[in-house]
């Protein structure tokens, strides 16, 4: 098995390079903004555009904080684990 440390210290763990498996919901939403964008005036879309990269900005954001705290908690967790003594009795 590979040393997770060491994977992500050269590069070999990206998650910008991970495929995205779209679902159901992604394709539903993605063909509901065409829908919506085809009804639209050319100024009309220029400026659901603009709050789309605005609002886009905010989710990445939050992705951001989300992924940053889920990595604290494992790197938390690990050394908890690391310190872990499982025959370790308080009162002998």
């Amino acid at each position: 098995m590979k040393n997770i440390v060491e994977c992500i210290f050269n590069g070999e763990i990206n998650e910008n390079e991970r495929e995205y498996i779209r679902t159901e919901r992604d394709k539903e939403e993605s063909e509901a903004y065409e829908r919506l964008e085809e009804t639209l005036t050319e100024e009309q879309k220029k400026m659901l555009d603009d709050l789309y990269i605005k609002f886009g900005g905010v989710i990445a954001q939050q992705e951001e904080r989300h992924y940053s705290r889920g990595f604290k908690t494992g790197v938390w967790l690990g050394l908890e684990l690391a310190a872990f003594e499982p025959n370790f009795r308080k009162n002998k």
